[in-house]
């Protein structure tokens, strides 16, 4: 599959679960004809952003770091080629 056939087929959604205490962030991919969820990608609960930035580091990029790995995992699950997960690139998934 290509990058453009996966951004015609799915929607990724980016946020954080409201109702925990560890405010974990999460990336969903929904089908874009049924809504449904297809994958979904929760922070490690030892390590993440939020957690990060207590410890001083900068929240923006623990982010950025979360968002470049889960969709390389969820890319490589739908055996997506030629995957570009520059800062932009990335950005591009979310509009």
């Amino acid at each position: 599959m290509t990058v453009q056939q996966f951004r015609e087929q799915y929607i990724i959604g980016f946020g954080y679960e409201k109702n925990s205490k560890t405010k974990r962030f999460r990336l969903m991919v929904l089908d874009r004809t049924t809504m449904q969820v297809i994958n979904e990608v929760l922070e490690n609960e030892n390590n993440t952003c939020f957690k990060q930035f207590l410890e001083g580091k900068d929240l923006n990029k623990a982010i950025l770091k979360f968002k470049m790995d889960s969709l390389e995992e969820v890319l490589q699950l739908h055996n997506v080629e030629n995957i570009n997960l520059s800062e932009n690139e990335v950005n591009k998934y979310f509009d």
